[in-house]
């Protein structure tokens, strides 16, 4: 295989405050870092040989240059501090005991929404859940990868979905007992810096995300997309310094891929182009993941303004861009959009979903409640959760299946046409049925 030097577009600045050291990807017949002269750690995972190299001083071994130039290396770029892009606004906590009744998106009644004075509440603007139930609740077969702030695996309107590693769970404490590189990984992925193994959600957007997947049908809370599923948190926010970086989005990726996801999600974004990022979801497409990511919230028109992860789809083929309407069927005011780049629309305003509570309890735990939150991370769950859902019944279908039968079933509008390739939002019965609009 003959390889080139790609080649970097970016000012090298290694005390930028926007990145955190640089990530090196050698080329296949390359392992270790000994004879770039620098002291790197490799990252975990099997996707590619990646080294993440986090320069102390300036001026001390060799240049960026000498390294992008060195013959066992096949690009340098930054490792990009991301950020959530997908999140517009929280609201209070929800109290309840039928909070479907407030769930628009799954079933809008007129009435059962907020509206603003940019669009009113419409009847029947929804995925029409309800409908779709009754050809799959989902299959406990299906796994969706949530990356983001990681998940409150132990809500109580979650804990029947939730994904095990059995392995780790019916392991030796303090043992890497399905050799994966992560001790005592029980729930899922956690960057390996955070002092615990455990991805437990601190903020709630995640946890919120999740919900709207996977919300267990019972006698109280919500309901999500999916009656049965598994959920698996993705945790990709360092506990640290509280932020995200590329570098845990590769390694959960990389994760996913060798536990047999069949569906990621995450609305974690932004910082500039990147290739380890993009290689990682291609893989993640070759090996069967479908990837659903948040458009932003931004008001762009994504056709001519580059936003990350969503720019990523012009080449990963397995990636379904989502924005967010509001309850009359509109594009949300601050939703980004393009008709080359963005996919669908989903609903995304004043969505009802589990959460985590502000302040910890007498335990010192912080416990499982519900809030509203609006967002274009609010409306990729609605379609990560669509097509696991549609997963459940046609297992088989590719990515590239699933992001075509996602265009074709959307219930087309003509307000929505200039906005996303589909030129409609998201109907459940539909895409389950393979209806396509003439």
């Amino acid at each position: 295989m003959k390889h080139g030097f790609l080649l970097l577009f970016f000012t090298f600045n290694t005390f930028a405050a926007n990145f955190n050291g640089y990530i090196i990807k050698l080329k296949d017949n390359y392992s270790g870092n000994k004879s770039l002269g620098i002291n790197a750690k490799s990252l975990n995972v099997s996707i590619g040989n990646f080294l993440l190299w986090k320069p102390v001083r300036k001026n001390i071994g060799p240049t960026l240059e000498e390294i992008k130039n060195h013959p066992s290396v096949e690009y340098i770029e930054p490792n990009w501090e991301l950020k959530n892009i997908g999140i517009v606004s929280e609201g209070p906590d929800v109290i309840g005991d039928d909070l479907f009744s407030k769930q628009w998106g799954l079933e809008n009644t007129g009435k059962n929404s907020m509206g603003t004075f940019w669009q009113r509440p419409k009847k029947g603007v929804d995925i029409k859940a309800k409908k779709a139930w009754k050809i799959t609740k989902g299959s406990r077969d299906i796994i969706i990868g949530v990356m983001d702030s990681g998940v409150l695996y132990t809500h109580p309107d979650l804990i029947d979905n939730m994904w095990i590693n059995e392995a780790e769970l019916n392991g030796v404490a303090g043992v890497d007992d399905d050799k994966n590189g992560y001790v005592d990984d029980i729930n899922g992925y956690t960057p390996p810096g955070n002092k615990l193994p455990h991805p437990t959600d601190k903020s709630g957007h995640g946890t919120h995300t999740a919900g709207v997947i996977g919300m267990v049908h019972n006698s109280f809370g919500g309901r999500g997309i999916n009656a049965n599923i598994k959920i698996m948190p993705l945790k990709v926010k360092n506990d640290k310094d509280f932020k995200y970086y590329v570098e845990n989005q590769v390694q959960a990726i990389d994760y996913a891929i060798n536990k047999g996801v069949n569906v990621l999600t995450t609305s974690i974004g932004g910082g500039d182009y990147s290739k380890a990022y993009e290689d990682a979801i291609i893989k993640a497409g070759e090996a069967g993941i479908t990837f659903v990511t948040a458009c932003g919230n931004e008001n762009k028109n994504l056709n001519w303004q580059k936003i990350y992860p969503p720019s990523y789809n012009d080449k990963a083929e397995n990636m379904i861009v989502v924005c967010h309407h509001g309850s009359g069927g509109k594009k949300h005011y601050l939703s980004n959009h393009g008709n080359k780049v963005a996919t669908i629309m989903a609903p995304g305003s004043h969505i009802v979903s589990t959460a985590v509570s502000l302040n910890p309890g007498p335990d010192g735990l912080k416990t499982g409640i519900y809030k509203k939150m609006s967002g274009s991370s609010m409306a990729a769950p609605h379609v990560s959760g669509a097509v696991a859902l549609l997963l459940s019944i046609e297992p088989n279908l590719s990515p590239e299946e699933v992001v075509e039968r996602v265009i074709a079933t959307a219930k087309k509008e003509r307000k929505l046409k200039k906005h996303t390739i589909s030129g409609g939002r998201l109907d459940l019965f539909r895409l389950l049925n393979n209806t396509r609009s003439k």
